[in-house]
């Protein structure tokens, strides 16, 4: 079985396959929900907070595996009683370690390059600081082109 997360509901349904099928448990844990809600502030009922960290728990407790793209998430799984061992970290994209080989490795190109960002835009992202990064790029764009 596979899971990803957030969201933390529809998990529940890989918990019961799980059991039935005698599957082994891969989590994918792509931010940590329902923790994340709490963060952008925008959500707060007691009662579904708590039925929902019950199953980030049990769902943690439970998966044979979980896939991490972030390092920090590794302390808070770990917290949540799941074995160091258990968790692998897959970065979403280049680690710090890769990012300054840039400066060892000569251009692919001079040609201009186009930058899509694709990933998900909501009140965890900050579409202000996206729309910032999407300005400077414009105008460091503008000013190789002179």
């Amino acid at each position: 079985m596979f899971a990803t997360t957030p969201p933390i509901f529809p998990t529940l349904a890989a918990l019961i396959a799980k059991k039935k099928m005698k599957a082994k448990l891969i989590t994918d844990v792509r931010d940590l929900w329902p923790e994340s809600l709490i963060g952008v502030g925008v959500f707060n009922n007691k009662w579904v907070l708590k039925v929902a960290f019950f199953l980030e728990r049990k769902l943690y407790r439970h998966s044979d595996f979980i896939i991490i793209n972030s390092p920090g998430f590794r302390d808070y799984i770990v917290a949540k009683g799941v074995k160091e061992e258990a968790i692998q970290f897959i970065p979403n994209s280049l680690t710090a370690d890769e990012l300054t080989l840039k400066n060892l490795l000569t251009p692919v190109s001079e040609k201009v390059i186009k930058v899509v960002y694709a990933g998900n835009i909501g009140l965890a992202q900050d579409l202000k600081k996206l729309i910032a990064v999407a300005e400077k790029l414009r105008n460091i764009n503008k000013s190789s082109s002179r």
